[in-house]
């Protein structure tokens, strides 16, 4: 991707997939370290459990410079309209540090081609990026589960 995307000014990225209106992931980073995250793109998974909580800035930092002007070129509203399979709500959102936001929402099937590949990868990217973290979340969460 080029790499004409503001990276210096954003605060915060966030991904959110719904479908069939269930929460099935969300990624959020912040440029303080602070971590969220929920689920695996899946509905019904044991995973979709929240963890919030402190990461490497690294992760945020190597997150936003997987965006670029690509990605800015596809905000705003997308909606399939034919959707094939399970309603898909996917949400990509930006925070800068003068207050504003940028993103793109993408409504599609399950079973539709869905997002442009640029958004695709971004996800995939986002996932990627804050998987270790999660991983060591869940698997602490499971060697003692709360009361």
């Amino acid at each position: 991707m080029e790499s004409s995307f503001p990276q210096k000014s954003v605060v915060a990225v966030s991904v959110d997939l719904k479908v069939n209106d269930q929460s099935a992931l969300f990624v959020l980073l912040a440029n303080d370290g602070c971590i969220n995250r929920m689920g695996n793109g899946r509905v019904n998974e044991e995973e979709n459990t929240l963890c919030i909580g402190r990461t490497d800035l690294e992760v945020f930092q190597g997150l936003v410079q997987q965006a670029g002007a690509d990605l800015l070129a596809c905000q705003g509203q997308f909606a399939d309209p034919s959707p094939v399979g399970a309603i898909c709500l996917l949400t990509i959102a930006f925070q800068y540090e003068d207050g504003t936001n940028s993103g793109s929402e993408w409504r599609y099937g399950a079973e539709s081609q869905g997002p442009h590949p640029v958004i695709r990868d971004f996800v995939i990217a986002a996932v990627a990026a804050t998987e270790p973290w999660y991983k060591q979340q869940m698997e602490q969460r499971r060697a003692a589960p709360l009361p």
